[in-house]
C-alpha cells in the first residue's frame, strides 16, 4: 500500500464510504498534487474543514495535540 492509497482511505471514510472504497477519491485521481489540493479538487472537503481535520502534527505524532 503506497501514501496515495492510505490518504484516499482516509478521504473515503470520512466521507463515508467503505474502507478500501475507491469512490469518492481514487488514489490516482490526482497525482501531481499537494494533499490540500486533492482534497480541494475532490470536492470531498473544503479548505476550512480541510485545515480543521488535516493536522500533520497529530497524524505523525497522535498524542502531541493531548
Amino acid at each position: 500500500m503506497n501514501v496515495n492509497e492510505v490518504v484516499a482511505n482516509h478521504a473515503n471514510l470520512a466521507a463515508g464510504a467503505a474502507l478500501g472504497s475507491q469512490a469518492p477519491v481514487h488514489p490516482n485521481d490526482h497525482d501531481g498534487l499537494s494533499l490540500r489540493e486533492a482534497a480541494m479538487a475532490s470536492g470531498v472537503v473544503g479548505a476550512e474543514e480541510f485545515g480543521r481535520l488535516v493536522d500533520p502534527r497529530s497524524m505523525t505524532h497522535p498524542t502531541a495535540g493531548s
